[in-house]
């Protein structure tokens, strides 16, 4: 399994509070352009986390529950997934509660979370928040998390098309993210089957508030590596908020018989 990630605080934020996690590997630093690697695609983590609350104390946070996550890259991936993963966001959460009592100025901190737990021939999919998992089949995106968010219940209640979410007025409230352990976090879980051919796009609402369904599935079109530096040049260019991406895809040949 190969992967492209890109992170930047884009042309507009000052400040990067976005962070993902990719296999082993913690990433925190501002990019130019995507980097490649190659992970086990077998037992795999990669997830991005979208910070709350300003300065420090976003970046903080994303980072906090990116750091819980990988613990789970210990054991593979099995039945208990979901409350394997619930849990860690719900200690998540406690965490940031006992950092933000120890010093108030971080009293709204918080992050939101979309990650992939790969395995073998299969995925589990999962989000807190508003940052989301696709699915990129034969050249069509299919979005396989769901927004925790006001204006994501608008569209599924059928009062506003899918592209009005981006940019929407009402766009930030978010009905759960992962900051008060008084309040356990919301998780929406898929499991999802491996096809050969199928790649994977985890992002910041970053980048699908920047760029439209029809520009990322005709990036997608001319393949992951050149599709990944092209949404990346874009959003450098025009994003209006931070914006992180990893995007999973394999190219080894399908098995024979």
């Amino acid at each position: 399994m190969k992967a492209a990630f890109f992170s930047s605080p884009g042309p507009v934020r000052a400040e990067n509070e976005d962070g993902l996690f990719l296999g082993e590997t913690m990433v925190g630093r501002d990019m130019l352009a995507p980097e490649f690697v190659e992970i086990d695609g077998h037992n795999a983590l990669a997830a991005v986390a979208d910070g709350m609350g300003g300065g420090p104390g976003g970046r903080e946070a994303a980072f906090l529950v990116l750091t819980k996550l990988s613990e789970l890259t210990q054991a593979p991936l099995t039945d208990d997934g979901e409350s394997l993963i619930a849990q860690n966001l719900k200690d998540a959460a406690k965490a940031l509660t006992m950092v933000a009592q120890r010093n108030p100025a971080l009293k709204q901190m918080g992050a939101v979370v979309a990650g992939l737990w790969l395995a073998g021939e299969k995925a589990l999919a999962f989000n807190c928040g508003d940052s989301r998992v696709y699915r990129i089949r034969e050249g069509f995106l299919d979005l396989l998390t769901k927004d925790h968010s006001l204006v994501y219940e608008l569209y599924v209640n059928g009062q506003i098309k899918e592209e009005a979410m981006a940019g929407h007025p009402l766009k930030n409230i978010l009905t759960s993210s992962i900051q008060d352990e008084a309040e356990a976090p919301q998780v929406f879980f898929r499991r999802t089957p491996l096809s050969f051919g199928d790649s994977f796009l985890i992002c910041t609402d970053g980048v699908w508030d920047s760029a439209s369904r029809a520009e990322l599935e005709g990036w997608a079109a001319l393949g992951p590596e050149e599709g990944s530096r092209l949404l990346a040049a874009s959003l450098t260019k025009k994003a209006e908020d931070n914006c992180t991406f990893i995007w999973l895809y394999d190219e080894a040949p399908p098995p024979e018989g």
